[in-house]
């Protein structure tokens, strides 16, 4: 079974249960009345241990990422297509939304874990005295995969404690044509309207398995025997739902640019999950006889990270443009903090948000100026002074760090705060005019 999908049947009473195709109502970002498959998504906490899957992994992700406290936290998407795209090995890593890496064992292994609990306490439930040791479990997977790839997934299974004797592994498309043999005749239709029974000797059918990472194919003949032929052999490619994602990602940059993109997935992660669920809801409405257009709500944040961008741009000649750590800067910008003659309350602060230039910078030093100009654009103009700096003590991370610097005017001497925004953590920080 596929990461985002499960079923399973419990012969013998006739009855089933089908924990992926259960309703489930949603409180938080898009409204979604209904799912039937979970997304294939996971997150670790900071401590790399499992924590959720699906939409409560979504969920939790998005909480995180409104309170600024999801950067030491693990978020995978889409990860059960890097078995296909990359060379598998043993010990391959895997990397999550923001490119930090894990071990790809540790991922699939928890995943199918996650997922075999779920069935197992659903069995309990239920009141059943199955183990896991009375069952067989099928783990299918796509017909494009390699060998490699399917052995990755066994031995994943075996260290979420499935043995190798009560497991098989199927390809996907094979295993729908079987249950195509369990449908009633009239719940199957041709193209041009009529009824066919595909448990009918000698039928010749075609299964398309249209998922979120791939679109298997498989062609069979029902035999006299009751087993099944293969006219030719399972077939697929990586043309799955979520090619549309990405194109609409493409689309995106094509109208705003990638920059504007990417610093809108990094600095408001919670809104972009929310596009991408919106565009989930359309995708799920849009059928072959569907006309007009198709409508997304925009996140506020978008347009204003757009705009922010564009007046930037527009407002920069090229020869002041320079690279610094492979992003294009604007160099000595006088980014306006407060005006001459503008009325200030005791206490009150003005902020403006910076990052530092490289991994494992301690230390951001920001130059103030002061200009008689009502629209100075550049540091460097004349009459502007350099009244001293803000130095603002970081600790030694990884990767870059996005400070807000809060500066209140209205007191005798001037003040000064910085704070992280992905932790909120609040940073040793002090004007020095000597």
């Amino acid at each position: 079974m596929p990461p985002s999908h499960r079923c399973f049947r419990i012969i013998g009473d006739g009855s089933s249960v089908r924990p992926a195709a259960a309703r489930v109502r949603r409180s938080s970002g898009v409204k979604i009345s209904f799912v039937f498959l979970a997304p294939t998504v996971v997150l670790f906490n900071e401590r790399k241990e499992f924590h959720s899957f699906g939409y409560e992994a979504e969920d939790m992700y998005s909480e995180l990422a409104m309170d600024g406290e999801h950067h030491n936290w693990y978020f995978f998407k889409r990860f059960k297509m890097r078995l296909h795209k990359e060379k598998v090995l043993r010990d391959m890593s895997i990397d999550d939304a923001k490119g930090r890496s894990l071990p790809a064992m540790l991922v699939f292994q928890e995943v199918i874990r996650y997922l075999k609990g779920h069935m197992l306490e659903t069995l309990k439930k239920r009141g059943t005295m199955i183990e896991n040791k009375d069952i067989h479990w099928v783990l299918t997977v796509p017909a494009i995969w390699r060998d490699a790839a399917k052995q990755f997934m066994r031995e994943s299974a075996c260290k979420a404690e499935i043995e190798g004797g009560q497991l098989t592994v199927a390809l996907e498309p094979e295993a729908a044509s079987l249950f195509c043999q369990l449908l009633p005749t009239d719940k199957v239709s041709s193209t041009i309207g009529t009824s066919f029974a595909v448990a009918s000797a000698g039928s010749k059918y075609m299964v398309i398995d249209l998922g979120g990472g791939t679109a298997d194919i498989t062609v069979h003949e029902r035999q006299e025997d009751g087993g099944l032929r293969e006219l030719h052999k399972a077939s697929g490619g990586a043309w799955g739902g979520t090619r549309v994602d990405e194109e609409f990602d493409q689309l995106l940059i094509k109208i705003i640019g990638a920059p504007v993109l990417t610093k809108f997935k990094e600095e408001y992660t919670a809104d972009y999950l929310d596009l991408m669920r919106e565009l989930e809801v359309k995708k799920r409405t849009i059928k072959p006889s569907s006309k007009g257009k198709i409508t997304l709500k925009v996140p506020v944040k978008l347009a204003e990270t757009y705009e922010d961008e564009t007046e930037e741009k527009d407002n920069h000649p090229p020869s002041r443009k320079v690279t610094v750590g492979g992003v294009d800067r604007c160099q000595n910008v006088f980014r306006r903090y407060i005006q001459e003659g503008e009325a200030m309350r005791v206490g009150e602060a003005r902020t403006g948000r910076h990052i530092t230039l490289s991994d494992h910078q301690t230390e951001m030093v920001l130059n103030i100026y002061a200009s008689p100009k009502r629209d100075p654009q550049f540091v460097d103009e004349d009459e502007s002074e350099c009244l001293g700096q803000v130095v603002v003590k970081l600790p030694d991370k990884d990767d870059k760090i996005r400070v807000e610097v809060s500066m209140k005017f209205g007191e005798t001497e001037l003040a000064v705060e910085a704070e992280e925004l992905s932790t909120n953590n609040k940073y040793t920080s002090y004007f020095d005019f000597l």
